[in-house]
């Protein structure tokens, strides 16, 4: 009987939004903001960025990663500053969410250094593509 009522709501909510299956996501995302503490936040950080890289799409990538600053905890900064940097020279289609990421994130004055030289270099590759 529980198990008919799940597949009721998402039904009824996907009758009203035609959208619903492309907010789910975004929806499911914006609910770890509220968590008041995490447990293990190694372990959010990497389902996170497991996220980013199985996503299967840029606007979801996109929205995985705008609202990493919001939801994982200050001690993980650093891991998601390194997954970034090398997301970026990998996938333009994350720099610009990855560098509004960065600008929420709360770094340590050595990473902040490797960060601006890192996106000094992703924006001139970028730049040198588009000639």
């Amino acid at each position: 009987m529980l198990k008919d009522k799940h597949i009721l709501i998402p039904l009824a909510c996907s009758c009203l939004d035609k959208n619903f299956d492309a907010n789910l996501p975004r929806l499911i995302l914006k609910q770890f903001v509220w968590l008041e503490h995490i447990v293990k936040p190694e372990a959010l950080t990497r389902v996170l960025l497991e996220a980013v890289e199985y996503a299967p799409n840029a606007t979801l990538k996109s929205d995985i990663i705008s609202q990493i600053p919001e939801i994982i905890d200050d001690s993980q900064h650093a891991a998601i500053v390194l997954d970034l940097r090398t997301r970026m020279e990998n996938d333009s289609d994350v720099i610009v969410p990855a560098i509004g990421c960065l600008a929420g994130l709360s770094l340590k004055e050595h990473l902040l250094v490797s960060v601006r030289l890192e996106d000094l270099f992703v924006f001139l590759k970028l730049q040198k593509s588009l000639w």
